[in-house]
């Protein structure tokens, strides 16, 4: 024979075993304070304020962009007028992990939509640091744009289609022409890609190979092949230092890619970073940091450049230099 259960008993016996429980774990917690609170340093308002500045710095918001509302002995407020190509919560990350190894207290709450948002900065919950965030469309850091082009993918085909599933779509393609690259375009236009084809002497393949001694029919038959074969290329490239620039074939590729309203340019009209040159990086960056404001100037570098240069285009970018989707340069 079951017992019958008496439900008043069951519920008592609940209510002391969550009272045990609760006191537990606030003797737990007494005895053993999370390692975290444990393992942070100390550091002063001073240390603070500086490296809150530090942090501005590395986004370059230039010191006019910044006013001291208030300056009380407990804590002081600024406001900061932020460019609206610069998310005020990148800059709030940054400052948070700048402050994560120490004894501080962040909060951040959005007081006004895309607008503005407030930051205080404690210690023992008492305001350090507040600082008002806002955007000004007034303001900008720069205004240069490039666009990098990356080639390399006849070499090193499975790395290469690596790389482009782990970028953003604002970089391009530069391609040598093969069946291989034609079906490629299509992953390319699938995700937001865009892509440029170079002529060169390193075409193989005989649908697209150019060659200074084919006939003029042979040749006109290749333009139609690479122009079906990349229907959506933003221009095609003629490689200044290959034979076919240096002889008669150019002329009459010239003419037919004229004659089909195709855009193309001579490898002059961009800038490429060699792999070879031990000052790639500095030159990468002089050239990004001197293009004149209003143009979009073309870049291209290798699959093995763009890796030895993430670092930089990294920096770049957080102090505003932009690498942008090719479609409205002018050829």
């Amino acid at each position: 024979m079951i017992p019958k259960l008496n439900l008043k008993k069951i519920i008592i016996v609940f209510f002391i075993f969550s009272i045990l429980l609760l006191l537990s774990n606030s003797i737990v917690s007494y005895l053993f304070p999370e390692v975290s609170n444990q393992t942070k340093k100390p550091i002063t308002k001073k240390e603070i304020e500086l490296k809150f500045f530090q942090s501005l710095k590395s986004f370059a918001i230039k010191d006019e962009w910044i006013d001291s509302v208030m300056k009380k002995s407990r804590f002081v407020k600024f406001k900061v007028n932020v460019p609206y190509d610069l998310p005020i919560s990148q800059i709030l990350g940054d400052i948070t992990r700048s402050l994560a190894d120490y004894k501080t207290e962040i909060n951040a709450k959005e007081t006004k939509i895309n607008g503005k948002t407030s930051m205080q900065i404690s210690q023992k919950k008492e305001p350090v640091l507040l600082a008002d965030f806002v955007y000004n469309s007034d303001i900008q850091r720069t205004e240069n744009k490039s666009a990098l082009f990356i080639y390399g993918r006849n070499a090193k085909e499975a790395e290469y289609d690596s790389l482009f599933r782990n970028i953003p779509n604002d970089y391009s393609a530069l391609l040598t022409p093969s069946k291989s690259a034609s079906l490629y375009t299509r992953w390319l236009n699938d995700n937001g890609f865009n892509y440029a084809v170079i002529l060169d002497d390193e075409i193989t393949e005989l649908e697209y190979k150019i060659d200074e001694n084919y006939s003029q029919k042979r040749l006109i038959l290749i333009v139609k092949n690479l122009v079906s074969s990349f229907p959506r290329a933003l221009f095609f490239v003629f490689d200044k230092n290959s034979a076919i620039f240096t002889s008669y074939t150019y002329s009459i590729l010239k003419r037919e890619f004229e004659k089909l309203k195709i855009k193309f340019c001579t490898s002059d009209s961009l800038k490429f970073i060699i792999d070879e040159d031990l000052n790639a990086s500095a030159e990468f960056v002089k050239f990004v940091k001197n293009i004149k404001p209003g143009s979009i100037n073309k870049i291209v570098v290798s699959i093995d450049s763009f890796l030895a240069l993430t670092e930089d285009i990294r920096k770049l970018i957080r102090i505003g230099y932009k690498f942008v989707k090719p479609e409205a340069i002018k050829i």
